[in-house]
C-alpha cells in the first residue's frame, strides 16, 4: 500500500516514502545533505512554476 503521509520541506509537500528513499538510499556517499537537495529542488520547482502555468 502506498504511503499517503507527507511532510512540508521548503514549501514542497514531499511523500514520506520519497523523503526516506532520498535520505537513506540516494544521499549516502554524496557530498550533499538531504535538506540541501530538497532546498535545490524547491528552487527549481519555484522557478519553473510560471513557465509551466504559461504553457498550459
Amino acid at each position: 500500500m502506498l504511503n499517503t503521509q507527507y511532510q512540508i520541506i521548503h514549501n514542497l509537500s514531499i511523500n514520506q516514502d520519497l523523503y526516506q528513499f532520498i535520505d537513506q538510499e540516494v544521499m549516502p556517499g554524496l557530498s550533499i545533505k538531504t535538506d540541501d537537495f530538497f532546498s535545490s529542488l524547491a528552487d527549481i520547482v519555484n522557478s519553473m512554476q510560471y513557465t509551466i502555468i504559461a504553457n498550459t
